[in-house]
């Protein structure tokens, strides 16, 4: 059984930390990944059984907004992930910044990381996730895999023929936009 615990972080650019790399880099015009500030986290675990049969357990979702500050929510979700030890972290992108952000903001706070992020190298593989359970697998440096080609998050349900239904399920949800964006964006994944 292989069991998952998948997370993603939204940041913003914090200033008062872009102003402190300018005294450092006085030329320094774009934000390093360090000036950003986590408001929020959330966790979706799931189990996958040798017969493929997938089991949603629970989702969970911290803000700044609930729970006060950058430290409540980054402690919440090492929490949530240190409860599952044998799960293993799922992300996408997110050792180029879900996973810097957050052990910064780690060593800020003097949080402990969970287990699932203190391996020196993430799984990139379903072989070395085997071999390694608990660990953390960064989805799209996996579907990149030694190519140049880094990949949008919608191109694995795309592949499954599946990417069509989730688009139009995001437009029921999201109808406050009210411009063709979704249905661009519905042509685009589907012509992929």
């Amino acid at each position: 059984m292989h069991k998952f615990t998948f997370f993603d972080t939204e940041s913003t650019w914090d200033q008062d930390l872009h102003a402190g790399y300018k005294t450092i880099e006085p030329d320094l015009y774009s934000y390093r990944i360090g000036s950003k500030r986590i408001f929020a986290a959330s966790a979706f675990d799931l189990t996958l059984d040798a017969q493929g049969q997938i089991t949603c357990e629970r989702i969970s979702s911290w803000t700044e907004h609930q729970y006060g500050d950058e430290e409540a929510v980054v402690a919440h979700l090492f929490d949530h992930l240190r409860a599952r030890p044998d799960y293993t972290a799922v992300g996408f992108g997110s050792i180029a910044t879900d996973v810097s952000v957050l052990t910064l903001a780690a060593m800020e706070y003097g949080i402990q990381r969970p287990r699932q992020f203190r391996s020196q190298r993430p799984a990139t593989t379903l072989n070395s996730l085997r071999a390694h359970p608990g660990g953390h697998l960064d989805l799209g440096l996996a579907l990149k895999g030694r190519g140049k080609t880094w990949h949008h998050m919608w191109t694995a349900p795309s592949c499954k023929g599946c990417a069509e239904n989730l688009i139009g399920s995001l437009a029921s949800i999201c109808p406050a936009c009210g411009c063709d964006r979704t249905w661009s964006l519905a042509k685009m994944v589907s012509a992929a």
